[in-house]
């Protein structure tokens, strides 16, 4: 399989792909590395194409770029499955999402992960499992463009504590969702969110 990144610009995915990564029927925007930045600010801006494409003999390289570039942010998070084979979801700012944070300094990316899945749900998680997929998303602080890199784990809770949202972090809800009503969360979630759901299954 081809070596790819996808990075979501509001809604908007950059694909960083190795020639011939894309179907040939694709039709889609193609940019190169010199002027890549001026049309992810645009897409900031507000211009919004279906997608975007960076075809490059090697994306990994590509991608180091641009966390050159742009300020660099890791955060990490969970998909934490229960007892039930339920996961555990968060509603901040009108949106479904997973629980996760940015990495603080002398913390592991586990560390981090299990730390903002405790703090914004109110549970204690019983074991980490593999890791999966990265996603990427870019955004504007201030006049800063960002790209955060977002780790995440597979995680189990055997518990039953009553789940508690942190509040100051805008999260009004937590609650345990079951695969089959994962269209309620996709329905209404991040597009990184649901490519971390489709590939699950």
């Amino acid at each position: 399989m081809a070596q790819r990144y996808i990075i979501y610009i509001k809604d908007t995915p950059l694909f960083i792909i190795q020639p011939d990564g894309l179907p040939k029927d694709t039709i889609i925007f193609t940019v190169n590395e010199d002027n890549i930045t001026f049309e992810i600010e645009k897409i900031l801006r507000g211009d919004s194409p279906k997608a975007i494409v960076l075809e490059t003999e090697s994306p990994e390289r590509a991608l180091k770029n641009l966390t050159r570039k742009f300020r660099y942010i890791e955060a990490a998070g969970g998909l934490v499955k229960n007892k039930n084979d339920e996961y555990l979801f968060i509603y901040r700012l009108n949106k479904w999402d997973l629980p996760k944070g940015k990495l603080e300094k002398n913390e592991s990316i586990v560390e981090c992960a299990i730390r903002e899945v405790e703090e914004e749900c109110g549970v204690t998680i019983s074991s980490v499992g593999q890791e999966l997929p990265s996603t990427y998303h870019m955004y504007k602080l201030k006049d800063e463009v960002v790209l955060k890199r977002t780790y995440w784990f597979s995680m189990n809770y055997d518990g039953n504590q009553q789940l508690v949202p942190q509040t100051e972090e805008d999260i009004m809800e937590v609650v345990w969702v079951s695969n089959d009503n994962f269209d309620m969360v996709k329905s209404n979630t991040y597009p990184a969110i649901k490519d971390l759901l489709t590939n699950l299954g």
